[in-house]
């Protein structure tokens, strides 16, 4: 079977509304069941059979040729000491071309792999090759596999690598596993560290008759450190001025020619000791400052250090896979600094940089009081009533379908119920019109979306700011406060003034209030683009709250035809926002951190609680749990548009203590009262009562360790 004879699997409808469901239960995580999700990210590989290491004849790889020049090595050692933005090397070529070639062959034709995806990565990958014997059918296939293994696990390239890497002694344990990324397949940024591993590797085995260029993507990202700032929390929110404007692509950065090796050192051949207790250890910057592209029988190489070797796979943009074997060489013991490892950091409860704003409670004064009596029909719908004043300020900007008090009762019912509600067209046409026609233009005249490559750059300006730290999340983020003599009809100028006119406005968190049945205390928002091709945000413990939040989330993104549409609808493209349940046991280390590995076959079926597609003018309100953590799904650059959103978070109380009853029955009775508009509770009606049937957000991927 070939390596490419592999199948997404996709669920059902009939499993995503069960998925649904898992969150209409007071949306709490069950954690019992859930289970850790550390098992998501890929793991800590067991010892391996030391049989197989036992020494024996095989070919050596083109770089270990020259093991027995002390001066090249040191050349070697130079080179790497003194690349950036930290240590690495890349050694080109790697092996015999031949030999490689039928490597390659073998990999593509024999090997099988799985579909994987989570809020971190999209990729497709075999299982442990290191598990295979030459006695074994698999094995038989694969001889020439077989001999390259033995030749990177073996004690000469091991000590070879000590040598121009400077690196801890390396023990015998090596991890050794393929991948394949396809078009729109990506790996989010991080550190590697875990456990023992000490350097990292990856050899490309890409298409040798068919040269890699930027324009197909998949280059290994690698990330300088941020630079420091006066406040911690503010880190990765840089002005455009802070980047350059092209990006460095190698496909090498060591070339086993004796002589050119020495001509990029300037024929110096001393090098420096690594030394770890001197490791200058940060958050990484939003933008990668090398990309080395994968081409065919090269190795790259670095030693995994914490809180420094920030790498990442940029999306695939072209048809051809991306192949590779990746793995670790293993030390005796972990790295020194690990508690600032990007695992570590993403398990820390440091929250967003942006400030709550109280809420005057005086704002609620003469709305209706909740009582544990039961209230008539007649009742509901006369509190669901709007003043006079609030009314002229909500009819400028809103869909009158959602001023009807019967269409508002049946809202909350519905979030009573569901803790989350969709409000589609939830802005009135003409502000819809101006919203979309801006940021569809935007996109068109940058040229983002619709399968074009992106530059890290593009909408970088004084007004909006790349937010990082990219192991956490990256977009844009438009800044209202900057004075730059703009026209105000750009989009980011006319969601800034729906957020400030309306959003923010005593009016609207009366309007709220009678939607939810929960009354606001406190407030923040951002106004948020998420790039395709560039952005997204990841799950990690700085969006779990102590107390219910409300999440209320304006989105828009182009769905002018069927097809647009249904590319978010389906989830390919991401730009879905998911809510899952968090891992209950914080310890990483007895964890293996978030990259444990789960048992194959193994799906984390609780894990995914509620999943919200991308739309035009969609106001989508979630209630959050603790427990619970949020993430917006990698944009890829096929999405048709850019994702731009207006993210609003409320801290709430409860109007009553009681729990929220069963409201169901009240639906055919509103309906009745229902005098014309939308079937709002129809598949096709204005709101829906949950999230989407993103196929993606569902499937939950097992690993995370050998994803390069």
């Amino acid at each position: 079977m070939s390596f490419f004879d592999i199948s997404k699997s996709k669920k059902k409808k009939k499993d995503r509304d069960r998925d649904r469901n898992k969150y209409k239960d007071k949306h709490r995580a069950n954690k019992d069941k859930g289970g850790d999700r550390s098992g998501d990210r890929g793991g800590d590989r067991g010892n391996k059979d030391d049989s197989r290491r036992k020494k024996r004849s095989k070919p050596m790889p083109i770089a270990l040729s020259s093991l027995d020049s002390e001066e090249y090595t040191k050349l070697l050692r130079t080179c790497h000491d003194q690349s950036e933005p930290y240590n690495h090397l890349v050694l080109d070529p790697l092996y015999d071309p031949e030999k490689l070639r039928q490597v390659h062959e073998e990999v593509k034709n024999n090997m099988t792999a799985t579909y994987k995806e989570t809020d971190l990565f999209k990729l497709f990958q075999t299982g442990e090759l290191g598990n295979i014997t030459p006695d074994d059918e698999l094995g038989q296939k694969m001889p020439e596999l077989l001999k390259l293994r033995e030749s990177i696990y073996s004690q000469e390239f091991r000590t070879f690598v000590q040598n121009i890497t400077g690196c801890a002694e390396l023990t015998d344990r090596v991890d050794f596993s393929g991948n394949a990324y396809t078009c729109q397949c990506h790996l989010m940024c991080h550190d590697d560290v875990i456990s023992t591993r000490c350097v990292s590797f990856i050899i490309y085995l890409t298409d040798p008759d068919e040269p890699w260029t930027t324009a197909d993507g998949g280059a290994l990202e690698l990330y300088p450190l941020e630079k420091e700032t006066a406040d911690p929390t503010a880190a990765g929110k840089n002005d455009a001025s802070s980047f350059p404007t092209g990006m460095k692509h190698r496909s090498s950065l060591a070339s086993l020619s004796f002589e050119s090796l020495a001509n990029a050192t300037g024929g110096s051949t001393t090098a420096a000791p690594t030394s770890q207790s001197n490791l200058e250890q940060g958050v990484p910057a939003p933008i990668p400052s090398l990309n080395i592209l994968p081409k065919s029988n090269s190795m790259a190489m670095f030693v995994v250090q914490p809180g420094r070797s920030y790498h990442a796979v940029q999306e695939v943009f072209g048809d051809m896979p991306r192949l590779s074997i990746s793995g670790w060489f293993h030390a005796a013991e972990p790295p020194v600094g690990s508690s600032m490892a990007s695992l570590k950091q993403i398990m820390s409860s440091v929250e967003s940089d942006l400030p709550f704003v109280p809420i005057r409670a005086s704002i609620f004064n003469g709305c209706p009081e909740d009582s544990s009596s039961k209230k008539s029909l007649e009742q509901e719908l006369r509190e669901m009533e709007i003043s006079t004043t609030d009314m002229n300020i909500l009819k400028q900007y809103l869909s009158m379908e959602y001023l009807r008090p019967a269409s508002m009762l049946k809202i909350r019912n519905t979030f009573i119920e569901e803790s989350s509600v969709q409000l589609y067209d939830f802005l009135n046409d003409d502000i819809q019109r101006l919203i979309s026609e801006s940021s569809f233009q935007a996109d068109e005249s940058e040229q983002l979306g619709s399968g074009q490559v992106p530059r890290y750059t593009t909408g970088m300006n004084k007004r909006w700011s790349c937010i990082g730290p990219p192991h956490k999340h990256r977009y844009l983020r438009y800044e209202d406060n900057v004075d730059t003599g703009g026209t105000g009809e750009d989009a980011g100028a006319l969601l800034a003034d729906i957020r400030q006119q309306l959003f923010r406005t005593p009016v609207f968190h009366r309007y709220l209030h009678k939607l939810t049945n929960l009354r606001v205390t406190e407030h923040r928002d951002e106004i948020r683009r998420f790039r395709p091709g560039l952005d997204y945000t990841v799950a990690h413990h700085g969006t779990l709250v102590e107390s219910p939040r409300m999440d209320a989330t304006l989105c828009f993104a182009d769905t002018r035809t069927k097809e647009k549409a249904e590319m978010w609808d389906g989830g390919d493209v991401g730009g879905f926002e998911c809510y899952i349940a968090a891992e209950d046991d914080t310890d990483a280390d007895a964890t293996a951190e978030v990259y444990k590995s789960e048992k194959e076959g193994d799906e984390n079926e609780d894990g995914d609680l509620l999943s919200v597609q991308a739309g035009c003018n969609v106001l989508n309100i979630v209630m959050r749990d603790e427990g619970v953590m949020k993430f917006v799904k990698y944009v890829s650059h096929k999405a048709p548009s850019s994702r731009w959103d207006i993210a609003l978070e409320y801290n709430v109380e409860v109007d009553s203590d009681d729990e929220y009853e069963d409201v169901s029955a009240e639906e055919d009775d509103l309906d009745d009262e229902e005098d014309g508009g939308s079937d709002m509770g129809s598949d096709d009606g204005m709101m829906e009562a949950s999230g989407s049937d993103s196929d993606t957000g569902d499937e939950t991927a097992e690993e995370y360790d050998e994803t390069k």
